[in-house]
């Protein structure tokens, strides 16, 4: 188990307990008015989007980057 603490930019964010990673950037992105691709249904990509992750998956980078 992993605890993080935010103290800071997350005013009325709900205190709860994540039993999984995907759990808490689902709720995370919800707050920013975000959706993770993982919640997207392919048909709902634009091709923009659909180009950058191609382009990505036959171009992967030589290292991850932390983000």
């Amino acid at each position: 188990m992993t605890t993080i603490n935010i103290n800071e930019n997350l005013k009325d964010f709900n205190h709860r307990t994540y039993n999984t990673y995907q759990e808490l950037m689902e709720d995370l992105a919800e707050y920013h008015g975000y959706k993770i691709l993982w919640q997207v249904n392919e048909k709902d990509l634009s091709s923009e989007v659909k180009e950058a992750l191609e382009e990505y998956k036959n171009n992967p980078p030589e290292k991850l980057f932390d983000i």
